[in-house]
């Protein structure tokens, strides 16, 4: 919800370079709580406590999953001493404390970590300041510690109240009667006297109160989750500059992950290596030289280069060196041979840019040597990645300045900030070309447009100087771009399909050919050669999962190469169709009907997407609409005001609409759908995630009867909780951009609660199941637990199935299929299991 998507999305998260390190006993680490007497007192539980004019009491509230050596707080104004704690085992950590009324922050961190310590000073960020008013139990959210790399550690503030509440009760009760709570973040929240008011005629235990019911047997499902949400084939394809070879990182039989090599003239295959992680990115420097990055995990991304000889019979012999430091690729040098620019963080967490050579694995290992002394990068500060021209001279930068993540362009050690990243949709950068003075800079722009552009960006004058594609009402994508960096085509979407439109005769007709060749199929460019006579193509639909293609244009031959999902080969899948609808002020919305095949009217399972606002549903292989399709249910998804593709008006016009407007636009697709297909209006159900779960629950309040059930995958359900528990609120930036989105609980608090289910939880009288990651930070699992709650004072547990191991979207596939064969259970329960359908005659797609 603001920033969410349907899956997961892909903000980027704070993260803190360690700052110190060092090897033995840190004399800081002490075995418990060490208080300052003189500013703090913790206070036992159940003792008495009574509180002086200016006092107030703290709630401090950790979870880390790692060894904490010391931990502290103090006063912003730098007045009395630090308060530390001590010896910190993973875990969860809560204790009360009589403080001084006042302004707080966490102040500094030192953390363990197998043999090395970091010190991360949390106190030079505003966003660990917290107040302490007097008179009252002053909780700051849960500060969570979360190591993501050998020299990083996340750290995150989220509002879980009820926990804290519950923590009160069973250690401080008569001061949690006493004193009223209070959230001391950015902005209220009224959940803790809005609770107190509803717990008071209940005497259940808490423990009681948390638990929902469990997910209905499914019985036999047709098609298996399992197999539907199994890992892709193909995880990443690159195409050799002369245009012969195509490196492929594939899933193995067993699991594992290879990468094999295709001789596209010879018509071989050969196996350049198995191992247990997939190449997310595949790179060619040239003909001879392969650039292979995987995530690793706490140790980042780790690069792998393969050095391709000549070819011997069938194979080619090669040499493979993994690059001995965790980082990433800045540039690939073209016009350099055996030379890249690589950069990585030294030991004290500062990024150090350097060029490789290439040319045998001997001097490829000398990377572990380099003295950071001798980097590269200079000029820039707070640096934080590097973009590199054809000639190896560092030209770009992105930087971090306070709350700001700038864009700084120069050469040989000056720069100078070109742009500030995050300031609505101003410009978004997609690739460089040029040299010196002639410098261009790619990407996006809606700034002053009607829609998204492709635009040139001088970074000398600083501004926008060219349009170089705009189609009316229309978000352009990306751009496509050849080995020079000169934009060739671009993409959208269309009647939900990607289109990619280019700019010469020649690319025009032969994108008409394929679009021929392949009816009512998405044709997409996924790589080409040097001289662009050698493509790559992907081609899927609503019913078919993706297929690779190689097409050589010399020949006007295509050949399939390989498929995404060989294992649903001979499965049937339904088709979708395009919907064009009104809604309810004349806004034309368009949303697509899956069918199943069959003449009866089917039960329809409405699926609102994630976002709301620049997130669109589109005519690509979805399981989760096959999954329901093959259960018999028709499934109806809609791009509702505020979704990507359609423009700015279209994507404003969903600021502020949160269970009003975007709902009108579903309910408007609802009743045309049902007065055009064969649908029954009496057995309906809506399922959605992130923004798709909110608008299940306020949609079963806004027309009640109208559903039987909902189902609820990491929803939010309480609009001003998501502006105190999620990663999006993290900076003030962000803060603006959903203020604009959602609005403002500081003074749009009344309108908010209207439209939050929580809120209105008496009104939930459908069956709901609720579905979540207790490590969401998106959407944080407190709105789950909140509502769970109260559903229970009020007798009605919904469907409970909270995941422990899973953030913002559901990646473990055991508990991907734990889930949808719950669903498959809820559904059936109370839409009743259809009839399968059966899958049409052979050869009829």
């Amino acid at each position: 919800m603001g920033v969410c998507t349907k899956r997961g999305s892909d903000w980027p998260r704070r993260r803190a370079r360690r700052g110190w390190q060092g090897v033995g006993l840190l004399l800081l680490s002490i075995a418990g709580w060490v208080p300052d007497a003189q500013a703090f007192k913790e206070i036992r539980a159940a003792e008495p406590v009574q509180l002086a004019e200016n006092e107030g009491l703290l709630v401090v509230d950790i979870s880390t999953t790692t060894y904490v050596n010391s931990l502290s707080f103090s006063r912003v104004d730098g007045s009395g001493r630090n308060e530390v704690l001590g010896g910190l085992e993973a875990g969860r950590i809560r204790a009360l404390y009589v403080v001084p009324a006042g302004r707080y922050r966490w102040h500094e961190m030192n953390l363990r970590n197998w043999l090395m310590y970091a010190r991360y000073k949390l106190r030079k960020d505003p966003e660990f300041a917290f107040e302490v008013q007097a008179g009252r139990i002053n909780y700051a959210g849960e500060l969570q510690i979360r190591p993501s790399a050998i020299n990083q550690t996340d750290f995150h503030i989220s509002n879980r109240m009820l926990p804290v509440i519950d923590w009160l009760e069973q250690h401080h009760a008569a001061l949690y009667q006493q004193y009223p709570l209070h959230f001391s973040g950015h902005y209220p929240d009224p959940f803790p006297a809005f609770y107190r008011t509803e717990r008071a005629p209940s005497a259940k235990p808490a423990d009681d109160l948390n638990q929902g019911q469990p997910a209905p047997d499914a019985g036999a499902l047709p098609m298996a989750p399992a197999l539907l949400w199994a890992p892709a084939h193909v995880q990443s394809i690159a195409l050799s500059p002369g245009g012969r070879l195509v490196a492929e990182s594939v899933q193995g039989e067993n699991g594992g992950w290879e990468l094999d090599l295709i001789d596209l003239q010879a018509g071989t295959s050969q196996r350049l290596q198995s191992a247990p992680f997939a190449y997310a990115d595949l790179t060619w420097k040239d003909d001879a030289t392969l650039l292979a990055t995987a995530e690793g995990g706490l140790n980042g991304e780790r690069l792998t280069l393969f050095l391709i000889g000549k070819r011997t019979g069938e194979r080619r012999e090669f040499q493979m060196q993994l690059v001995p430091r965790a980082g990433r690729l800045v540039g690939i040098l073209p016009e350099i041979p055996h030379r890249i620019l690589f950069e990585f963080a030294d030991s004290r967490g500062q990024l150090v840019v350097h060029a490789i050579d290439t040319s045998s694995p001997e001097s490829i290992r000398r990377i572990i040597h380099v003295p950071s002394r001798k980097r590269l990068n200079r000029g820039v500060p707070g640096d934080l990645a590097w973009v590199a021209d054809a000639r190896g001279e560092l030209i770009l930068a992105s930087a971090r300045r306070g709350d700001d993540q700038v864009l700084m362009y120069g050469r040989r050690g000056s720069y100078s900030e070109i742009l500030v990243y995050g300031q609505g949709e101003d410009f978004r950068p997609l690739t460089v070309s040029g040299t010196g003075t002639a410098d261009r800079i790619y990407g996006l722009s809606d700034a002053g447009r009607a829609q998204r552009d492709l635009v040139l960006f001088d970074p000398v004058a600083k501004k926008i100087t060219e349009t170089v594609f705009s189609k009316p009402g229309i978000d352009v994508v990306t751009g496509v771009f050849d080995f020079q960096g000169v934009p060739i085509g671009a993409k959208y979407y269309a009647a939900g399909r990607l289109v990619t439109e280019y700019f010469l005769a020649e690319d025009r007709r032969l994108a008409q050919s394929l679009q021929a060749a392949f009816p009512g199929r998405t044709v997409a460019l996924i790589d080409h050669n040097q001289d662009r006579r050698q493509l790559l193509l992907l081609v899927e639909a609503s019913d078919q999962p993706p297929l690779l293609y190689h097409l050589d244009r010399n020949t006007m031959q295509a050949s399939l190469i390989d498929q995404f999902r060989p294992d649903l080969a001979g499965q049937h899948f339904a088709p979708a169709k395009v919907l064009a609808i009104n809604s309810s002020d004349g806004l034309s919305i368009e949303a697509y009907l899956t069918l199943p095949t069959g003449s009866t009217r089917h039960p329809l399972v409405v699926m609102p997407h994630g976002g709301p606002i620049g997130v669109s549903d589109h005519l690509q292989f979805d399981p989760e609409v096959q999954f329901l399709a093959a259960l018999g249910y028709a499934v109806l998804q809609v791009n509702f005001r505020g979704s990507e593709g359609y423009g700015k008006a279209f994507r404003e016009a969903g600021y502020r609409n949160f269970g009003r407007l975007i709902e009108d636009d579903i309910d408007a697709a609802i009743q045309y759908a049902l007065a055009h297909h064969p649908l029954d209006a009496k057995r309906m159900c809506i399922l959605g995630a992130s923004y798709g779960g909110y608008s299940a629950l306020i949609s079963t309040i806004r027309w009640p009867g109208r559903f039987r059930c909902a189902v609820s995958i990491a929803g939010v359900s309480d609009q001003a909780l998501f502006f105190t528990a999620s990663d999006s609120a993290r900076a003030a930036k962000t803060r603006e951009m959903m203020e604009r989105n959602i609005g403002n609980p500081n003074i749009d608090l009344a309108e908010m609660r209207e439209t939050s289910p929580l809120y209105r939880f008496k009104e939930l009288k459908v069956p709901l199941m609720l579905i979540h990651g207790r490590e969401d930070r998106r959407v944080d699992f407190e709105h789950s637990r909140r509502l769970v709650r109260l559903l229970n004072l009020i007798d009605r547990p919904p469907v409970l199935l909270a995941f422990p191991d899973e953030g913002h979207g559901l990646e473990h596939l055991k508990n991907i299929v734990k889930a949808w064969t719950g669903i498959a259970g809820f559904l059936g329960e109370h839409l009743g299991r259809p009839v399968p359908p059966n899958p049409p005659p052979s050869g009829s797609r």
